[in-house]
């Protein structure tokens, strides 16, 4: 969601401009490359969080729950029972025990990683989706401002009064975004017209 409102925010600053300059697409290519990058990050980073727990799985299993376990079948064994005899059948007991304990808590903890993996991956075809997309429509975009340019300065030669279609088109802009007295605005836009006109 992140990514879908930081493209929407990037397209919406580059496209509010009257036109859109070329580099807009480059621009758009390094947010890409950088979202890249922070992708890689990311999963880097949930990576050596998951290890370091899997390590402390491993310190927790070791120091605390095999010493308190074993405490407790021991405490559990009855006198009568002949321990030289039956210790190996005790441990064997208690290390799948242990071995279990270890291997359900690294599985939640693995399960976890690639939910989280999994979700990173989302976001970040989203992200990629949107930075094409967006693309795509600043490639259309200075298509058409370099064929609008192109036709403005075609028609500017070709006029027989030398009409001015840079400054005309300017002229306007100026009345459609002038929101002060209307007739003023008006009167304004006949003024520059007829100075355009008569140049």
């Amino acid at each position: 969601m992140k990514a879908k409102l930081l493209v929407l925010t990037i397209f919406l600053m580059i496209t509010s401009c009257a036109r859109i300059p070329i580099q807009s697409i480059d621009l758009m290519s390094n947010i890409q490359k950088e979202g890249e990058r922070m992708h890689k990050i990311n999963i880097t980073l949930v990576n050596l969080i998951f290890n370091e727990k899997r390590q402390k799985i491993d310190n927790f299993i070791r120091l605390e729950y095999t010493p308190k376990y074993i405490e407790e079948i021991t405490k559990l064994i009855p006198d009568n029972i002949d321990i030289k005899n039956e210790l190996p059948h005790i441990l064997n007991a208690s290390m799948q025990k242990i071995i279990e304990k270890r291997g359900a808590m690294e599985n939640a903890l693995e399960i976890n990683r690639i939910k989280i993996l999994d979700r990173l991956n989302e976001d970040h075809r989203v992200f990629q989706l949107a930075c094409d997309e967006l693309k795509k429509l600043l490639v259309s975009a200075v298509k058409v401002d370099e064929e609008r340019k192109k036709l403005l300065s075609q028609a500017s030669q070709l006029s027989q009064n030398g009409v001015d279609f840079n400054k005309l088109e300017s002229v306007l802009d100026r009345f459609i975004q002038d929101s002060s007295d209307w007739g003023q605005n008006i009167y304004q836009l006949n003024e520059n017209i007829d100075t355009l006109l008569n140049k």
